[in-house]
């Protein structure tokens, strides 16, 4: 199938999605809530599992409030799960390292011990139903372990294209049975499985920033529209002065926007500089062609150039391509 198509799909149904990019620390020892709740943005003390707060959503941030890593944060009975792009797992493990000092923490990788998969669609929960024999839904970060295929498997509210979703943790010994039993229940709502490049394309659709394209160093949560993973309540946290200084300003440099490209040119590269009246205001990090809004793109811009309808150029001098800033999402959940 096309990733195209499965775009289409997977917002009129649902799609089923490998996550082979996702890697897994685990956070064990008695001091791991009181520990890990000072060295990410977002609350982890009230995360328990089979709960409406089973998980979140947080930063790793440096001492100057820039980001080095976005999580997904996975509630166990005795531990606490990190998750994040695999690519970086070492080096965040070793970041993270830095930090226990007397404590009793344990940090161990465990990405070969589990998979991870992912629903994603407005049929989402009707296909957990269905498995299930009961009527099944999830809001943002609730979390249920159930069995699913005679095997535990850990589900969390929660998805990457802005519609429903449910990200589910298995061992790797349970994939093959976990898997059919998903794909059986899934025929009569059409079940897609897509790839890694559909789900890019259902990302930035949904405008949301991902490691290594938006969320890169020296860039602030509050430039990418992430305020909400940013807790102002639960007390220090490293980074938390840059970033509780950014809030009280309430005016940041530059803001993830969305671009509307031209169609007939081919799809630009990320990095590529963007300019207004012959100075670089900013620039492209992630593109795709939508099958349901065309050639589109985020873009890292000046604060000042930001605004909805603003036209920028992709190269300096009468031979660039001109863009035009959108809202994000570019394609809202709902409207397929």
């Amino acid at each position: 199938m096309k990733s195209s198509e499965a775009v289409l799909s997977t917002r009129k149904s649902v799609g089923l999605y490998s996550l082979p990019q996702r890697g897994l620390l685990e956070v064990q020892g008695g001091d791991r809530v009181r520990w890990l709740n000072g060295m990410v943005t977002n609350d982890v003390r009230n995360l328990a599992v089979n709960s409406q707060g089973a998980g979140c959503y947080a930063m790793v941030l440096d001492r100057k409030g820039a980001i080095v890593a976005d999580l997904i944060i996975w509630a166990r009975e005795d531990s606490l799960l990190l998750e994040t792009d695999v690519t970086i797992l070492v080096d965040l493990e070793n970041h993270l390292r830095k930090f226990i000092i007397a404590d009793d923490v344990q940090l161990i990788s465990i990405t070969s011990q589990w998979k991870r998969w992912g629903l994603e669609g407005p049929k989402s929960f009707d296909l957990l139903s269905d498995l299930l024999s009961e009527e099944v839904t999830f809001t943002a970060w609730q979390g249920r372990e159930c069995s699913l295929a005679g095997s535990n498997v850990s589900l969390l509210g929660f998805g990457f294209s802005g519609e429903d979703g449910v990200q589910l943790l298995l061992e790797t010994t349970a994939e093959g049975p976990i898997l059919d039993a998903l794909r059986l229940a899934g025929e009569k709502l059409e079940l897609v499985e897509g790839d890694e490049r559909a789900l890019e394309v259902l990302r930035i659709e949904a405008g949301r920033p991902a490691l290594h394209t938006e969320l890169l160093p020296k860039v602030f949560p509050a430039e990418v529209h992430l305020a909400e993973v940013i807790s102002t309540t639960k007390g220090c946290y490293i980074g938390q002065e840059i970033t509780a200084r950014l809030a009280s300003r309430g005016h940041v440099n530059r803001m993830l926007v969305g671009l509307r490209l031209e169609e007939s040119q081919p799809l630009p590269a990320p990095g590529v500089a963007l300019f207004f009246e012959g100075k670089n205001v900013g620039k492209l990090t992630s593109a795709a062609h939508s099958p349901h809004v065309g050639a589109v793109a985020l873009a890292m811009v000046r604060t000042e150039q930001a605004e909805s309808g603003q036209r920028l150029q992709l190269a300096e001098g009468s031979e660039g391509q001109e863009v035009q800033v959108v809202d994000l999402p570019l394609f809202a959940s709902g409207h397929a």
